[in-house]
């Protein structure tokens, strides 16, 4: 799972500083000549206000848990763990293809033939932009990934009558990611812009303009 935690470093602890407390002993030394119900209210004003409240989460923390979902996808990927890769996804998941066509995945998706029969070698995502607005995160992220094919058919089309093939994939993704609780788990996604080769040949490639380009 995401988990964007607070920085426990030093610099960050979730209790005030010693030097926090010392005002207190000051103030008490202070108010003995005063009275004993100045004593007791000043002592728990300064109390309240020496507990240190947590560390807000910050960009750079959602930036990065983020980015340690995608390294944990990879990871799936190359041990081909398609249901530890599922858990990062949301509920209500969305995507849309290179050609434009929209599918759903789920946490409850079996392997299918056709993953089974392509194996990944090395994957890469890189992180191109990143906005944060709420509880939703937009990331723009480049993937890229080769795979072992064994098989004669990529994507519907015809591979001919090799038995294996190499595949590499270089694609722009638009992302969103969705914060659950303290998790943050992928969205929707749009494969907006890529290029696929096999045994070196461009296989297909896909732009952003794509909806509005007739079917071929």
């Amino acid at each position: 799972m995401i988990r964007a935690m607070p920085d426990r470093s030093p610099q960050a602890p979730d209790r005030a500083p010693t030097e926090h407390r010392v005002p207190v002993f000051v103030a008490l030394s202070k108010a003995r000549a005063g009275g004993q119900i100045l004593l007791v209210c000043f002592t728990i004003q300064l109390t309240v206000a020496g507990v240190g409240a947590r560390r807000a989460i910050t960009e750079d923390d959602v930036k990065s848990a983020i980015t340690g979902a995608y390294a944990e996808m990879e990871a799936a990927d190359l041990k081909g763990d398609r249901r530890a890769w599922l858990a990062h996804l949301a509920p209500g998941f969305v995507g849309v293809g290179q050609t434009g066509n929209v599918f759903a995945l789920s946490t409850d998706d079996a392997p299918t033939e056709d993953s089974e029969a392509a194996t990944t070698v090395s994957e890469r995502f890189q992180i191109q932009k990143f906005s944060v607005s709420g509880d939703a995160a937009l990331v723009i992220v480049r993937h890229q990934q080769r795979l072992h094919l064994v098989g004669h058919v990529l994507n519907g089309r015809n591979l001919g009558p090799k038995p294996e093939h190499m595949v590499r994939v270089d694609e722009i993704m638009r992302q969103v990611w969705q914060q659950i609780g303290s998790d943050w788990r992928l969205k929707h996604w749009d494969d907006m812009s890529g290029t696929i080769w096999v045994d070196g040949h461009v296989q297909e490639h896909w732009t952003p303009d794509r909806f509005m380009t007739p079917p071929r």
